[in-house]
């Protein structure tokens, strides 16, 4: 797990919210709100829509080669991305992408004093070693980490950890943009980009 800093939030941030915003669906449920799962909230003319877009591939970039260390892929593809809105109350339950191999979170919107942390459960189990610490201490398999953040922050995970987000309860609602994405295979020994024998579909 890495947390960026988008250095220009401030510039870009009202901007962001006012798009963002616009493309929000009615209500599904009573505290929370998303733009469209038919349509990815980057495939935008808006300049400061395609700044940030540009921002979380660079964070991208590092999490796969530095983090990760990936060496065998091409590139990658931002496979989806969209806006949540959430307010009195509202929350995510646990849940995994499990078609995303990183995932990533931008918060244009979010005052963390009033809840609304995005929680991670058991990120450990990657890495067996901090796993056997945590066993030999007595720990119970479902850990879960909370991952402070604040507005202007991108957060980049492995999409198989489970993760969530607390009830907020601020009175101003809380906005995040959310991205899946996966590796580009290395190009083939005749020259030409292999490629994956599916498609990555729409998904909530």
């Amino acid at each position: 797990v890495c947390v960026y800093r988008y250095n220009d939030h401030e510039k870009n941030v009202n901007e962001i919210i006012k798009e963002t915003s616009s493309q929000f669906e009615p209500r599904k449920t009573p505290h929370t709100q998303r733009t469209s799962a038919e349509k990815q909230l980057f495939d935008t003319d808006n300049e400061a829509l395609s700044e940030l877009h540009m921002a979380m591939r660079e964070a991208y970039h590092h999490f796969y080669t530095q983090v990760l260390q990936c060496q065998h892929f091409h590139d990658f593809k931002v496979t989806q991305s969209w806006g949540i809105e959430v307010n009195g109350g509202g929350n995510m339950h646990f849940h995994s992408h499990f078609m995303s191999s990183v995932c990533s979170v931008y918060y244009p919107k979010y005052n963390p004093e009033h809840g609304g942390e995005i929680l991670l459960k058991n990120p450990y189990d990657s890495n067996p070693g901090q796993l056997q610490i945590l066993l030999q201490l007595g720990a119970i398999i479902d850990v879960v980490e909370s991952v402070p953040v604040e507005e202007g922050d991108i957060v980049v995970f492995c999409g198989h950890v489970p993760h969530g987000v607390s009830p907020y309860h601020g009175q101003d609602s809380r906005i995040s943009i959310a991205t899946n994405s996966i590796p580009i295979p290395l190009v083939g020994a005749g020259g030409e980009q292999a490629k994956y024998l599916f498609d990555v579909s729409v998904y909530e």
